[in-house]
Parts: C-alpha cells; sequence; structure tokens
C-alpha cells in the first residue's frame, strides 16, 4: 500500500467505525436505550451465568456441552454491572466493531487501499448483521482473528506465543473453534518452512511457542471446571456427549445447510435472499478457489504476499471446519470473515469485470447498511418488563420455543434432551433476575461427583 493511500485510509478509518458503531446500535436497541431480545441461543448462556452467580456449578448442576467460557464472561459482567438485559446488546455492538477493525487492519496488508475497507464492510452488513445472537461463536471467532491479525506483521516467537494464547482463549468459548485455528497455524508453519522461508530448528521452536502458550491458558481454565465437577463428568459433557449425540438434534447436521432460506415474497426481500446466496457461496468456496490460485500461480506471481494470503486461507479452512458438522445460516457467517477478505483480494483488480463486482457490493452494502436500522427501528415491538429491565421484543420471537436442547437438566439426562425445547422465550429474561426459589422450575437436582 502506498505511504499516501495509507495515511488517507487511516484518517478515515475512525470515521468509519464511528458509523459502524451506530448502524450496530440501532440494529440491537430501540432508541433510545432498549435492548433487543436477539438471538436464539444467547438467553440460555444468560441463565446459566445467573446461576453461576448463585453458586451453582456448570456441568454438575445443570447440563452444558460447551467450554464455560461465555457464562464465566457473562457471570464476571453480571457481577461487575448487575444483572441487566443490555448487556448482551451492548457486547454484540463491541463485538461487531472489535471484529470490523480487525478486518480492516487485516485487508489493508492484502488490498489495494481504496478497496481495503470492503470485506469488512461486507461482514458487518451480510454477515454480523444477520447473526446477532452473542453465543459463544462470536467470542472465539474474535480470538481467532485476533491471532490471524497478530501474524499478518510477522512470525517472532512472541507473535506466535500471542496467537497460541488467543487461540486458548478462543477454545474456552468453543473447543472445537479454537483447537482447529491452533491446527490451522501450526500448518501454517509447516507450510512455510516448506517453502524454504525458515529453518526447521526454527519450525520446532515456533510450534512449542504456539502450542504451550496454548495450553497455559486452556489448562488452568479448564482445569479448574475439570476438579470442580470431577474430569469424568467434564470430559463426558464437552467430548462424550457431542460425540455419541451432538448430531441426533435436527439442527446439528449437515442437513441445515442453506435450508433458512430468507422469505422473499415481495421485490424487498429480494436483496435479502441474494445476501444469503453471496455469504453461502463464498463459504467455502472462497478458500477452494484460493488454494488453486495459489497451486497455479504463486510461481509466476511472487510479486503477491502469499505467505499473508496463505495465512488468511489456512485460517479460513479452520473456521470453516470447526462450524462444518451443522453449517446453518448463523456459523456460517461466524467463519465468512477470511472468505470475505480472500473474496475481495480475487476481485482487486481495475479489470472491468472487478470493478463492476465491487461497485455492485458496494451498493448493495450501503443499501443494507442504511435501510436494516430503519426497519429495526420501525417494525412492531412488543416491550417486556422485568426485574433485569426492559427489553424489546419483534414477532419473530412470539412463538415461543422452537426446539432447542433443554441444558438446565441434570447431567444424566443429557441423553434425552435433544429433540426437546428449552427455555428461551421472552419470560425468560423477565425472569433473568428473580432468585433461585423463584424459579425453581429452571432449577435440576443437585447431583453429587
Amino acid at each position: 500500500m502506498l505511504p499516501s493511500a495509507k495515511k488517507s485510509r487511516a484518517r478515515f478509518l475512525p470515521y468509519v467505525l464511528v458509523g459502524i458503531g451506530l448502524f450496530l446500535y440501532f440494529r440491537t436497541f430501540i432508541f433510545p436505550l432498549t435492548p433487543i431480545y436477539q438471538g436464539d441461543n444467547a438467553p440460555v448462556f444468560l441463565l446459566e451465568a445467573r446461576r453461576i452467580l448463585e453458586g451453582e456449578v456448570i456441568y454438575r448442576d445443570f447440563f452444558e456441552f460447551i467450554f464455560p467460557g461465555t457464562q464465566v464472561l457473562y457471570a464476571f459482567l453480571f457481577k461487575l454491572f448487575g444483572v441487566h438485559l443490555w448487556i448482551p446488546a451492548a457486547m454484540l455492538v463491541a463485538l461487531g466493531l472489535v471484529l470490523t477493525w480487525l478486518m480492516f487492519a487485516i485487508s489493508a496488508r492484502l488490498i489495494p487501499a481504496e478497496s481495503a475497507l470492503l470485506p469488512g464492510f461486507l461482514f458487518v452488513t451480510f454477515a454480523f448483521g444477520n447473526a446477532l445472537d452473542a453465543t459463544h461463536h462470536w467470542y472465539s471467532t474474535l480470538g481467532v482473528t485476533g491471532a490471524l491479525a497478530l501474524l499478518m506483521d510477522g512470525r517472532s516467537f512472541g507473535r506466535l506465543a500471542g496467537a497460541g494464547a488467543l487461540c486458548g482463549l478462543a477454545t474456552c468459548f468453543t473447543q472445537s473453534r479454537g483447537a482447529l485455528a491452533l491446527l490451522g497455524f501450526g500448518v501454517f508453519l509447516i507450510w512455510e518452512c516448506y517453502a524454504g522461508r525458515r529453518s526447521w530448528r526454527w519450525l520446532a521452536k515456533g510450534e512449542g511457542c504456539l502450542v504451550s502458550s496454548f495450553l497455559a491458558v486452556v489448562a488452568p481454565f479448564v482445569g479448574y471446571f475439570a476438579i470442580k465437577v470431577g474430569f469424568g463428568r467434564f470430559f463426558y459433557c464437552t467430548f462424550t456427549f457431542i460425540r455419541k449425540y451432538y448430531s441426533f438434534f435436527d439442527r446439528n447436521n449437515l442437513g441445515v445447510y442453506m435450508v433458512d432460506v430468507p422469505a422473499y415474497e415481495g421485490i424487498l426481500e429480494w436483496p435479502a435472499v441474494a445476501i444469503w446466496l453471496f455469504i453461502h457461496a463464498v463459504v467455502p468456496l472462497a478458500f477452494v478457489l484460493f488454494f488453486v490460485k495459489y497451486w497455479r500461480e504463486a510461481t509466476a506471481h511472487r510479486e503477491e504476499p502469499w505467505d499473508r494470503l496463505m495465512l488468511v486461507g489456512v485460517t479460513g479452512l479452520a473456521s470453516f471446519l470447526a462450524i462444518a458438522p451443522a453449517p446453518n445460516w448463523f456459523k456460517v457467517c461466524t467463519a465468512s470473515l477470511p472468505a470475505l477478505i480472500l473474496f475481495v483480494w480475487f476481485v482487486r483488480s481495475e479489470e472491468p469485470i472487478h470493478r463492476a463486482v465491487r461497485m455492485v457490493l458496494w451498493a448493495v452494502g450501503l443499501g443494507a447498511f442504511s435501510l436494516m436500522p430503519v426497519m429495526v427501528q420501525t417494525d412492531w415491538h412488543r416491550r417486556i418488563e422485568g426485574p433485569a429491565g426492559s427489553a424489546a421484543v419483534d414477532s419473530a420471537h412470539e412463538e415461543g420455543p422452537r426446539g432447542l436442547p433443554r441444558r438446565h437438566r441434570r447431567p444424566q439426562d443429557c441423553e434425552d434432551v435433544l429433540g426437546r425445547g428449552v427455555v428461551r422465550e421472552p419470560r425468560a429474561l423477565q425472569r433473568l433476575r428473580e432468585p433461585a426459589a423463584a424459579r425453581a422450575n429452571l432449577r435440576p437436582q443437585r447431583v453429587g461427583g
């Protein structure tokens, strides 16, 4: 990137981030300060965080199959600010801003200045803005994306240790995504060594930095809960149960791919269908096309930053493999960051067809950026009040539970939880701050061991 172009982008970046922050605010709050009930799974994690604050122990007193990073984070925020419904909405705004900023930083090292902002803009309008559920998927995506950004400018031992620690942090939220990202970075280091850029001795040290820092984060965090509930119970809930029963639920298998098509009764819904098709086309096709392009053109076009591009491609492939067993729309969105960067890199040149593609993407993105907040603010909402504050509920969440597995059971009941309803309807949010005695129907029997 030319120095003048880099300075121009840096000068406008704060204004771009302010605009994106406003976009996310009006997607997550009804003006001025009423949070919107968002997502399918976030209320489950909020209730579990509240139970942790009451002294219950995850995996022992209630069932969960995800590593407890999300529950611990929300329990900490509840302890710090009190139990309020605005916390997950505010976290969505923060997540979207930081992820978009990281995408800007990564794209600036691969794409010409005039298009460097496009991947992040597409991400926040096409993907993140349509997948607002403050769960472990986005927090683990943040850790992996931070590790990717850290390694873009070099692979010193300090940077590798930092990337390993961030993968460890991602693992504390989603065990598969963080571990596969670490594996991807390890494979990238082997590729870099094989390509002659590093020595085998350096490779051994680099892999050691990655793995040791990863374990330094994961082992104490996971070890604490394993000791509290017993290693056998912890391993059963977070590994054995997933292997044996996860795919039995009708939303946790390959059959969910491209089934949740947006409604397209009228012309106003067509852009939403186009965005849906675009994201599904880019993920994982962009990764496949990149590896083919590298195999065919790397030798002839040595001027390209192949090391950085390979790092993005390997990270993207690892992210996709993490969600591949159940690639629903929400999970595909969480894996779309590297794919969008690679896609814009494909169309970065000044050829007429590439310029036309970029113009169309900017036009659709700006349309979504302008219309989505207006539609949210003017749509019909029901306001609910409770001890944790007020929230706005739209018509999409008025139907109650729609088949998510109930997690508020005894661990030994986990074999038959799949296919049952979950406490995720708006009244669950109304009860978020009620004491345990008032939520007796949500409290499981305490299990020994």
